[in-house]
């Protein structure tokens, strides 16, 4: 989420037929999305009180609007873009959305059950990822609930072979779409889960898309 090379207001206006495409990046958006959606849902199913849910890196509204009609949520969203958040009202009219930027997260401690971000984290410096988690464990309730999506290389090595196996097909733009954004490891953030006292389960949502959920260890 962090807008150091990246136009998001420009992005705003053609982003929802943007990741609808076929791109390595955001492929089975849709599905991934639905995903998660259900994955909430089920977590509301089994609460016996209201759950808080904070989006972070809420963008034009996609996750928000498919969930707004549970019940049993309390709905708040952060986005950076300024473009983005009028995209957001637009669908999503009585959530309160805010400007704010990852690694930090601007609400108080302990006051949200449910952190959710899709597509966003590749835009987080690699250095910065434990901070990212640490605030996670702040915002969260004691039971809380971080959830991921987003395109992932399982390890170093992983994302070491695959280049090689780009540069020996000539695939530069790939190489390039790499190297200009800061895919996670996901060995890298089980590690710094883990070291923030979460335990996470991860499935795989497609050839680079990962869904990860960490909980709290109570």
């Amino acid at each position: 989420m962090v807008e150091r090379k990246w136009d998001f207001d420009s992005w705003a206006k053609n982003y929802d037929q943007s990741v609808l495409k076929t791109d390595w990046i955001h492929e089975n958006y849709s599905y991934a999305i639905n995903f998660v959606c259900n994955e909430i849902k089920q977590i509301a199913q089994k609460s016996l009180k209201s759950l808080y849910v904070l989006d972070i890196g809420a963008g034009t509204g996609n996750l928000i609007a498919k969930i707004v009609s549970l019940p049993n949520l309390v709905l708040k969203a952060i986005e950076p873009s300024k473009q983005m958040r009028i995209k957001f009202l637009e669908k999503c009219k009585n959530i309160e959305i805010v400007p704010g930027l990852l690694p930090k997260i601007p609400v108080k401690d302990n006051t949200f059950d449910i952190l959710v971000a899709t597509y966003v984290i590749h835009h987080i410096p690699s250095n910065e990822i434990g901070v990212m988690v640490q605030e996670f464990r702040r915002v969260l309730k004691r039971s809380g609930t971080v959830i991921i999506v987003d395109a992932m290389f399982e390890s170093q090595n992983a994302l070491a072979l695959l280049k090689k196996e780009l540069e020996n097909n000539g695939d530069k733009e790939m190489i390039e779409e790499i190297e200009d954004e800061y895919f996670p490891l996901v060995d890298n953030l089980k590690t710094e889960f883990v070291k923030s006292g979460f335990y996470i389960t991860i499935h795989r949502l497609g050839t680079f898309t990962w869904y990860l959920q960490a909980n709290i260890n109570k």
